[in-house]
């Protein structure tokens, strides 16, 4: 299979072939796919595949030939993309005309020349035709050949049959041409696209040697584009080849190479971006780290920065301990002008009454008679000696 081109939702796949034949002595035919580089030019305007057959002695035919295709797609392509795409054609091939009877006028030796033009612009799902002269453009469809363009000669214009015309004296003779007079009449066509159509554009030495049966037969039997290209030319050849022979085929295809390599690519772009946050983050850590470190503080180990249940409840034991110890210490180290001990005190805070006395004191007061347990209340007394 050849490169695939793609326009929008579908694929071009072409080959071109031509053939000097065996009794010309100068190829005057010229051929040209123009595929954009632009994928957006590609869907907007399309692929363009047009075949030409010059004529006027001394390779003026080849000039303009090669003069009007190069115009056409010239002209085309500057077009905005709101252009129709017929009119658009159309003008194009006008200028084509102007152009190459401006180099007769100015060249001498070039006076009379002009070609045949058939071109098929591949644009989103259809296929836009138009031609002038006896170059052919045919649809090859599920093994049926169908030809799309009516020839513009005499041959067409007597109604004569094939085999009849390649016996006529007149087989030669167009009645429309490029270059032959200021404005010319197009004919233009319009085909939908479906998968697998292939589509011929091809000059008048094919015409003259095989008959439409004959390239439909060859087309089912090759599966190979430039396979079919190199069978019509040999065949045309091997019968004479009294003319130039020139071909032109192509092949539509729906984007299955082209989703390939589009979900290809987003993987690709993932991937690069999975890439860049990874290392992102890995600065990012370095920079904490590098924070940490200046700070003489150590790294928190990422399991440790959020609290598990266990650690909530532990620490929340852990504070209660310390207030009910805070409180304690209060109470023991508590100031005179603080909270006073429940019962009756000195001036120094000591309590009077019944209290109990450290082992230490009273090994220390062994000596010192035990006073005298007086009774009555003790709120009493204590009014008396007031």
């Amino acid at each position: 299979m050849g490169e695939l081109n793609s326009f929008g939702e579908y694929s071009l796949e072409d080959t071109i072939l031509t053939s000097v034949g065996r009794v010309r002595e100068h190829n005057e035919d010229f051929a040209h796919v123009e595929v954009p580089d632009s994928d957006v030019v590609r869907k907007n305007m399309g692929i363009l595949a047009i075949v030409a057959d010059g004529m006027g002695g001394h390779a003026a035919g080849e000039v303009a030939a090669q003069v009007a295709i190069e115009t056409i797609i010239k002209v085309y392509y500057e077009f905005p993309f709101t252009m129709p795409t017929h009119k658009a054609l159309s003008i194009a091939l006008q200028e084509a005309n102007k152009k190459v009877l401006e180099i007769a006028e100015r060249d001498t030796s070039k006076k009379g020349m002009g070609t045949t033009i058939s071109l098929a612009l591949f644009k989103g799902d259809k296929v836009y035709i138009q031609n002038v002269g006896d170059s052919r453009t045919a649809l090859f469809r599920l093994g049926i050949y169908k030809q799309i363009t009516v020839d513009h000669s005499y041959v067409q214009e007597l109604g004569l049959t094939e085999e009849q015309a390649r016996s006529s004296p007149f087989k030669n003779r167009i009645t429309r041409a490029v270059g032959y007079q200021e404005d010319i009449e197009i004919d233009t066509f319009e085909e939908d696209i479906m998968e697998n159509d292939v589509y011929l554009l091809y000059t008048d030495g094919i015409v003259n040697h095989l008959y439409p049966e004959e390239i439909a037969e060859i087309l089912r039997e090759e599966a190979s584009l430039s396979r079919c290209a190199e069978r019509l030319i040999s065949t045309a050849n091997e019968r004479g080849g009294t003319d130039n022979s020139t071909v032109i085929l192509t092949r539509v295809t729906i984007q299955k190479e082209k989703d390939r390599k589009e979900m290809e690519e987003p993987q690709e772009e993932k991937k690069v971006q999975v890439e860049e946050s990874v290392a992102l983050k890995e600065k990012e850590a370095e920079v904490k780290e590098d924070d940490m470190k200046a700070s003489n503080l150590p790294p928190v180990p990422e399991k440790q920065k959020m609290l598990t249940p266990t650690n909530t409840i532990l620490l929340i034991i852990a504070l209660a301990t310390l207030i009910f110890f805070l409180i304690v210490l209060s109470d023991f180290f508590q100031t005179p002008g603080g909270k006073k001990p429940i019962g009756d005190t000195d001036e120094w805070g000591t309590p009077r009454g019944k209290t109990e006395v450290k082992k230490e004191d009273t090994k220390k007061d062994e000596a010192a008679p035990e006073p005298k347990k007086e009774e009555g209340n003790t709120e009493e007394k204590k009014e008396g000696g007031e």
